[in-house]
């Protein structure tokens, strides 16, 4: 199952992307909640 270094990073980089998407949403989430009536939501 060795894979070759390029493969290891380009999933290393998708995990991170996934993860940053995910905490960007929950956060957004968060916020949302917190203040429903925000003008960046309307």
């Amino acid at each position: 199952l060795r894979k070759p270094a390029y493969v290891l990073a380009l999933l290393t980089l998708c995990f991170f992307i996934g993860y940053l998407i995910y905490r960007i949403s929950n956060s957004l989430k968060d916020n949302f909640r917190r203040n429903p009536y925000a003008p960046i939501y309307a």
